[in-house]
């Protein structure tokens, strides 16, 4: 069975559901990993966070022709989630998905010509697929961290607001319903306003060890511009 992160489930539910087919008409899943990961870095990079902190990181592995097993690295975010198959000689080509299987399920997967994945063992994580590449495909492996080890404010190593995944979502949502040409309700514009203002809050406070000058409580009260806007000029998210 295919599985899929619980932020893109999140963020799909807001924006109605869209089908997991091309726009217009739809915003396939690979498209939806992307879209998350760069909304990430925006949120993150004024922290001096390492990769194994993010909630959600990905890893690309070039196939090797004729092997069906390869290796990568884990980056500690427990399972991965959601996989996507390029072609190297065909850039333009939109990406394949690839569904999560397990071990004692490939060679059944294989028979039924079904393409899937499964993965075991760690550092460095270990793949087999259920069919042959032919030396042309490139496979990126997205991860999503479990809720058990979300950053939390209680964590010496990453602290950040219990808003944070929340956050993600929501924005992920807007983001998706503009593409879909909908509508972004005041809902969901509610809840991106105080998140940002939330992370806003958070990134300019000595609890956390970025890079960006800190100004506790100099714009307090201050409202955002729009729903994206928590002060460009010392985070730019946008």
């Amino acid at each position: 069975m295919l599985t899929r992160s619980r932020v893109i489930a999140g963020a799909s539910g807001l924006a109605g559901e869209p089908p997991d087919e091309p726009l217009p008409g739809g915003i396939p899943h690979w498209l939806r990993f992307e879209m998350a990961a760069d909304i990430e870095t925006e949120l993150l990079r004024d922290l001096n966070q390492s990769d194994q902190n993010r909630t959600m990181a990905r890893a690309v592995v070039h196939l090797n022709a004729g092997a069906r097993e390869f290796t990568l690295q884990s980056f500690g975010l427990e399972n991965p989630v959601y996989i996507q198959l390029s072609r190297d000689s065909d850039s333009q080509a939109i990406p394949e998905s690839i569904d999560i299987s397990n071990i004692a399920t490939l060679d059944a997967d294989s028979r039924d010509g079904k393409r899937t994945a499964a993965f075991y063992g760690d550092k460095p994580q270990q793949g087999m697929l259920s069919f042959l590449p032919t030396g042309d495909e490139t496979i990126t492996v997205w991860y999503d961290r479990s809720p058990n080890t979300d950053p939390s404010a209680d964590q010496s190593t990453f602290t950040i607001t219990d808003s944070y995944v929340p956050l993600l979502k929501a924005r992920l949502a807007a983001e998706m319903l503009e593409l879909l040409g909908k509508p972004i309700g005041p809902m969901l514009v509610a809840k991106i306003t105080r998140g940002m203002k939330q992370w806003e809050d958070f990134v300019t406070s000595n609890r956390q060890q970025g890079v960006i000058e800190k100004t506790p409580g100099l714009r307090r009260g201050r409202q955002p511009r729009s729903i994206y806007d928590a002060h460009p000029a010392r985070i730019n998210f946008e």
